[in-house]
């Protein structure tokens, strides 16, 4: 691995160490269970660098908190051992939980949890149970929701959002939002709700038809489906809506843990490598 003419007086040269350590890293790896795949993956273990970044998009001044989307993401496809990297842009929210809760137990086997702020409950917890409930966890498959009137029959196909769909919707709200300073009103605090909202929902929107033709949605910018969806029914995005909870109380259940009486669900965000 070291040649001979990197090292002079067994001391290795600036660049040459650089490139030693770049390899070394890919000896320090873990297998992340692809629910969505059925499959392991493999990723090098997260970096001092790659932590200084995750603690810096914990740090973001935003009530949208949207740089550890992209920050993860990166880190993935730095990280991932395999050589075809698009195989990340298949992958899931469910798939990116599972992934980060492996890679946090490269670092560390157990996590410290707050389950009660107020009487300062916390607790050092083992991630073994997560990682033995993600295999076990079955990936959803997509569901056709419909609402008819007399005249007229509305319908959406959901899906669990891919890695990437929730990265595109993160850089579009990274456009318009706002820092929790400029947080003035009311009004503000319901535009930013009413974004959030909409914005969540259209993220699971596949498809949608009306009287069986189809809207093309497929190559939308997020800000052009969130459009449509602000157009729908309101009774179809209660359905929709109840599916969406379902599909996340499912990845919630395997998120959770316990300590006393207390439980908690782990959220997959920069704090969770750095606690």
């Amino acid at each position: 691995m070291i040649e001979e003419s990197q090292v002079e007086n067994n001391i290795l040269d600036f660049n040459s160490a650089l490139e030693v350590l770049n390899q070394i890293s890919e000896t320090f790896k873990t297998e992340a269970w692809i629910p969505s795949k059925g499959c392991f993956l493999t990723f090098k273990e997260i970096d001092a660098k790659q932590q200084k970044e995750l603690l810096s998009a914990a740090m973001e001044n935003s009530v949208y908190n949207t740089s550890f989307s992209k920050t993860f993401f990166n880190i993935l496809k730095n990280n991932l051992i395999q050589d075809e990297k698009s195989i990340l842009d298949e992958l899931d929210l469910a798939d990116k939980a599972s992934i980060a809760i492996a890679l946090k137990y490269q670092i560390a086997k157990e996590i410290n949890v707050t389950f009660d702020e107020k009487n300062k409950i916390s607790e050092k917890v083992s991630i073994d149970p997560i990682i033995k409930k993600f295999k076990e966890y079955l990936s959803p498959s997509s569901k056709i929701i419909s609402l008819k009137s007399e005249n007229v029959e509305i319908k959406v196909e959901l899906k669990l959002p891919l890695i990437k769909t929730d990265l595109l919707y993160d850089e579009q709200l990274k456009k318009v939002k706002k820092k929790a300073d400029q947080i003035k009103t009311s009004e503000d605090v319901q535009e930013i709700v009413s974004e959030a909202f909409i914005g969540e929902t259209s993220k699971y929107i596949q498809k949608v038809w009306i009287n069986n033709t189809e809207i093309e949605t497929i190559d939308l910018r997020p800000d052009q489906k969130i459009k449509i969806v602000e157009k729908l029914p309101s009774g179809l995005i209660q359905k929709i809506l109840e599916q969406i909870s379902e599909w996340k109380k499912e990845l919630d259940k395997v998120l959770t843990v316990n300590h006393q009486e207390y439980t908690k669900v782990i959220a997959i965000d920069s704090l969770l490598f750095l606690s």
